[in-house]
């Protein structure tokens, strides 16, 4: 989960909810530069966080009791695993890019320890595998996944309000078409642009149900779950404008 400090507790984002925002943003990218198989690309954009551990063993709250960002988590074997086994009864080509994550997101950890390592090896052989089958070539792959990325990094900015002030321009990351892209806010009314503008629209709108907490720290992670399932989810909404 995605963990917020305000005023009055925490903001609460659910990862399946940002998934979720990041197809929105996905659904609007320009026509060209759409890949082939543009269904399974949204399937795999929704499902790239997918397989998250169940609530137990405390490992939602600090030392202290307070909600964890999924930032601050402890890397999990098991998970990175499970979500490129579950993608695999999807199709091979969500499989494909939710692997191509998996070592985005790990390959920089290589050597920590020996299950990892042999995680990695397993994803290079499954790559290479599922390419040869789909007849991709792996500059195709690449641009697909670096799509898929671009629409994580896009969502990850917003729910964590990452959004610089006095319409600064942050990176979000390099498109299909390996041009880099940013992303600002026009002081004048709240709507966002991307640089260059990518989307196939000229303005549209995207939303993330977000939860708000008033307490600051919890027993256990049932109470968080409960506390969570009692707060009214409320809706934050952004325009995105050319």
């Amino acid at each position: 989960m995605i963990v917020n400090s305000t005023e009055s507790g925490w903001e609460i984002i659910f990862q399946r909810a940002h998934e979720l925002l990041a197809v929105q943003i996905g659904w609007h990218w320009q026509v060209k530069q759409r890949p082939r198989r543009w269904l399974e690309t949204l399937t795999a954009i929704g499902d790239h966080d997918n397989q998250q551990d169940k609530w137990q063993r405390a490992e939602h709250l600090t030392k202290a009791g307070a909600p964890i960002d999924f930032s601050q988590k402890v890397f999990s074997l098991q998970q990175a695993r499970n979500v490129v086994k579950v993608a695999q009864y999807k199709s091979r080509y969500v499989a494909l890019l939710i692997s191509m994550h998996v070592s985005y997101l790990y390959e920089g950890l290589r050597g920590d320890n020996k299950g990892l390592d042999e995680l990695l090896d397993e994803q290079k052989q499954h790559q290479q595998k599922w390419r040869k089958s789909l007849s991709m070539s792996k500059q195709e792959a690449e641009a697909a996944y670096r799509l898929m990325h671009w629409c994580d990094r896009c969502s990850l900015i917003l729910c964590r309000r990452q959004l610089p002030e006095d319409e600064r321009r942050l990176e979000v990351f390099q498109g299909p078409d390996n041009e880099t892209y940013h992303i600002w806010q026009r002081s004048q009314d709240s709507s966002l642009i991307i640089e260059p503008w990518p989307f196939e629209e000229n303005q549209f709108e995207v939303w993330v149900e977000a939860r708000q907490l008033e307490q600051l720290s919890f027993e256990n992670d049932e109470a968080l779950a409960d506390a969570l399932m009692a707060a009214k989810p409320v809706e934050q909404r952004w325009t995105f404008r050319k």
